[in-house]
């Protein structure tokens, strides 16, 4: 972390991180599903980019970013055709901790927006610093999506598994890596718990006029 730099520009979102992992993969995971050949990464943070289209090598046909250093660097290095986005329809588009950035979603039948959740435990941390909120996120995509699944990852049951096995440590390793391993095996949560998590997913499916 660079010191001194804003909440902001840094995020709490390290691509690399087990959590930038987990909420990279289950994002991917759902494009993957629709088996788009097209895709557009909306940010303009190239590591971000670069980890999102890793996990697509071989899947499509071409990959659409925000800035032209971005493209080269995907086309260099991964030998993927990429190209700056011009505001037409794409069949797919992710937007990773970056849809603050755009007063409305992109023009592509399928959206999944990755994003922190100020209604969760995070807040408790850094009150008022939590740049985003599943309600926000929510209102946002509607404008021109409809809103299909809503996903979690750091819920209050996760985070509550995590204390216990923290707690648990040493002196109790039995319930230490029962709660640890109970904790991961559902690190993906959906409904009400959804909602409470520090890190939500949203996809959603263009709106026909």
């Amino acid at each position: 972390m660079v010191k001194g730099a804003s909440y902001d520009r840094l995020k709490t979102f390290d691509p690399h991180s087990i959590i930038g992992q987990y909420g990279l993969d289950l994002a991917c995971g759902l494009i993957y599903r629709k088996k788009p050949q097209s895709l557009y990464v909306q940010t303009d943070e190239l590591p971000i980019a670069r980890a999102v289209v890793r996990r697509f090598l071989g899947c499509f046909d071409e990959v659409l970013v925000d800035r032209i250093e971005i493209a080269q660097s995907i086309s260099t290095d991964y030998h993927i055709l990429a190209r700056v986005y011009n505001q037409s329809e794409v069949e797919a588009a992710i937007l990773p901790f970056s849809r603050k950035r755009w007063p409305t979603p992109p023009n592509a039948e399928l959206v999944v927006v990755v994003a922190e959740n100020s209604i969760s435990y995070k807040s408790l941390i850094l009150p008022g610093r939590v740049p985003d909120s599943v309600v926000a996120v929510r209102r946002w995509l509607a404008q021109t999506h409809s809103i299909q699944e809503c996903w979690g990852i750091l819920d209050p049951v996760f985070i509550g598994r995590i204390a216990i096995s923290k707690l648990a440590g040493h002196r109790i390793p039995t319930l230490h890596f029962w709660a640890s391993q109970r904790a991961l095996d559902n690190i993906y949560v959906t409904g009400l718990r959804a909602l409470v998590s520090h890190i939500t997913l949203l996809t959603g499916s263009l709106l026909k006029s």
